[in-house]
């Protein structure tokens, strides 16, 4: 089995030397039958495949069935997979029923900037790096990046699946378990096209609140749909962070001296 993905055998026979090589061809995602593990995967395997609408079946012939995402091929190094459009605030998520931003088993076959709705990524699927992008901030993101081996807190991949409960308390999902808070990295880049490696912070977390503060009559319309914290890094994304009314997405100083307020749409990926 060579490195270039050919078999090769071979057998010598009255000064004859006879080889046999098959090619073997990586899943390129173009159909259900040719369903691949990951966008990741795809790009890896097929570097050339452009953004669009692929098949995944990350468990193989495991029980859960293929299923289509949209698979960004060219944003930062590409390979990532479509999880959620989370738009503008814009006073719609004030009701109990309409706040939450995953929807479960609904998975996005179009662009971003062609669709408004929301979506998950299924609780099994395996994936080491999440990103947040804003549809009118091309060239910015904000990356979480695990190491090998590590995998995300149970309770925030199935947040992330759409399958994590509505609660009525106060209620905070840490990206990791505890004993694997230093096997993150933090990385944050401006719309210049710069990214910046913050490192490992001692403690950080997407904070994901079901339902309401701990205090709803004095803050009625306290909604936590997705929130990024990075104070410790000398930023912050928010996004349906404490909302009261609040009409745009926040970026305060992530990367350091980028700070804007956008009203596009909030997009989140996995790879």
């Amino acid at each position: 089995n060579e490195p270039n993905g050919n078999i090769r055998c071979s057998n010598y026979d009255n000064g004859h030397i006879w080889i046999a090589a098959r090619r073997v061809v990586r899943p390129d995602g173009s159909s259900a039958e040719q369903a691949a593990p990951s966008c990741k995967a795809i790009k890896n395997d097929h570097p050339n495949s452009p953004s669009a609408a692929y098949w995944l079946d990350p468990d193989g012939v495991g029980e859960a069935p293929a299923y289509r995402v949209w698979c960004d091929m060219e944003y930062n190094g590409g390979g990532w997979q479509l999880v959620t459009i989370i738009s503008n605030a814009n006073d719609q998520i004030l009701g109990d029923g309409n706040y939450y931003p995953f929807a479960q088993g609904q998975f996005f076959t179009q662009a971003p900037s062609d669709i408004d709705a929301l979506g998950s990524v299924p609780v099994q699927q395996p994936y080491r790096e999440i990103m947040l992008t804003i549809n009118d901030r091309s060239g910015w993101h904000l990356r979480y990046e695990i190491d090998e081996g590590v995998d995300w807190n149970a309770d925030y991949k199935r947040h992330l699946s759409g399958a994590f409960p509505h609660r009525d308390d106060f209620e905070t999902l840490t990206l990791l378990d505890a004993g694997d808070s230093d096997r993150l990295r933090v990385f944050a880049q401006n719309v210049v096209g710069q990214e910046i490696d913050y490192g490992r912070p001692q403690r950080e977390s997407v904070n994901c609140y079901s339902r309401r503060s701990p205090n709803p009559e004095q803050e009625p319309n306290r909604r936590f749909g997705l929130v990024c914290n990075t104070a410790s890094l000398s930023g912050e994304l928010r996004a349906y962070d404490r909302v009261r009314n609040e009409s745009a997405h926040h970026v305060q100083n992530l990367p350091q001296g980028t700070s804007y307020t956008s009203t596009d749409k909030l997009v989140f990926w996995v790879r």
